[in-house]
């Protein structure tokens, strides 16, 4: 039980942001790696990177399809500590650029505000889209340290 506690106490630190539990050392952008999909040739981009606090994250994904797609989803999720924070879903026609129908290279990009009281971590990204039948676009999963 007192591990529990010890535990639970730590963590409330962390995600607190308490000073003696600070990060220290300078912040890296975003890495990521893919966990499948359809995409080819898929980079995905942060703005800033690696995301700060009290901003606005802008993320863009570029890549080719072979098919056409004439609807889908893009589902991000932010977790801290593999606890999920944040999920927020995109209708595919709505952030591709040019909108749907498409096929060949496309570019297509997302806003999420960041709040300032977000604790300065690093969160795990899971970036997933499907199409118009459920079929797997694309799988990213970034980790990156808010600043």
């Amino acid at each position: 039980m007192e591990k529990v506690i010890l535990l639970l106490v730590l963590l409330f630190g962390v995600v607190c942001g308490h000073p003696l539990l600070k990060l220290t050392r300078p912040m890296a952008p975003c890495s990521q790696q893919a966990c499948g999909g359809e995409v080819k040739d898929l980079v995905v981009n942060f703005d800033p990177d690696p995301p700060k606090t009290g901003q606005t994250l802008k993320i863009t994904i570029t890549g080719h399809l072979d098919k056409e797609i004439t609807g889908g989803e893009i589902d991000v999720t932010a977790k801290l500590f593999g606890i999920p924070v944040l999920n927020t879903k995109y209708n595919v026609c709505d952030v591709v650029s040019g909108g749907c129908p498409f096929q060949g290279a496309f570019t297509g990009s997302a806003t999420q505000d960041i709040t300032s009281s977000a604790p300065k971590r690093e969160y795990v990204i899971d970036i997933k889209g499907t199409d118009q039948s459920g079929g797997e676009l694309l799988c990213v999963e970034a980790k990156c340290t808010f600043e």
